[in-house]
């Protein structure tokens, strides 16, 4: 296994330019990284709310439009978006316990993949 990855690698090497192989990787994680957020049904549901809403939502208004969902459920999706720069997080000075959450410009662009994989899945066979 070994020699034919060595065998791999370095025919691969030869016929690609080395700027080729550093951007094919680059595509890779970012598609990783897109997928790691768009595959987990909560996170995306947290999206869907704060794309069809009027900017930013509270904490309470998710838990209000899913009847069911725990606050843990929602308060570790949030978190996971927060740190993958999909969402900002807001308290309200004078209400400390009032906490906004809006898109990032790198959220916002979601919409366009969204739209793209509800195109996808219409296509007829």
């Amino acid at each position: 296994m070994v020699a034919v990855r060595r065998y791999f690698t370095a025919a691969t090497k030869i016929r690609r330019p080395l700027g080729t192989m550093q951007q094919e990787h680059d595509i890779e994680l970012a598609i990783g990284k897109a997928v790691n957020v768009l595959s987990d049904r909560w996170s995306i549901m947290l999206i869907r709310d704060l794309l069809s809403g009027d900017g930013e939502r509270r904490f309470q208004d998710f838990l209000d439009m899913h009847r069911g969902l725990s606050l843990s459920t929602v308060s570790t999706h949030l978190k996971l978006l927060e740190k993958e720069g999909v969402v900002i997080r807001s308290a309200n000075k004078v209400h400390w316990r009032h906490v906004g959450y809006r898109l990032t410009k790198k959220g916002k662009d979601l919409l366009l993949i969204i739209r793209e994989m509800n195109r996808w899945d219409k296509k007829d066979n």
